[in-house]
């Protein structure tokens, strides 16, 4: 069997992403991979399955992002300048026990 394009070039990429929103690599790398060929004036045309496209979304996204949410920043800084950014005691005393914790 001939590889079609860039599809040959991706087939790891996929099964992480699936493992981690709870499917299996095999159905991963089968939903990738599982590409409907199409005749189109005597060559081929791939078609991606729409779990392999949420897929390649997914992954362009998480690729693309820098990790932070500026929204939540933005609405942490208005808190505090405003007075009104309350932090639950015990929540503070769970977070101190951890970083204490880490220094040991």
């Amino acid at each position: 069997m001939t590889p079609i394009g860039p599809l040959s070039q991706i087939p790891d990429t996929a099964a992480p992403a699936a493992q981690a929103s709870g499917a299996s690599a095999t159905s991963a790398k089968t939903a990738a991979t599982a590409a409907t060929k199409q005749s189109a004036g005597g060559g081929e045309a791939v078609t991606l399955s729409s779990d392999a496209q949420t897929t390649a979304q997914l992954l362009t996204a998480a690729r693309n992002s820098d990790g932070i949410d500026q929204a939540t920043v933005q609405s942490l800084k208005s808190q505090i300048q405003s007075g009104t950014y309350n932090v639950p005691p015990d929540k503070l005393a769970t977070a101190i026990v951890t970083a204490l914790n880490g220094i040991s």
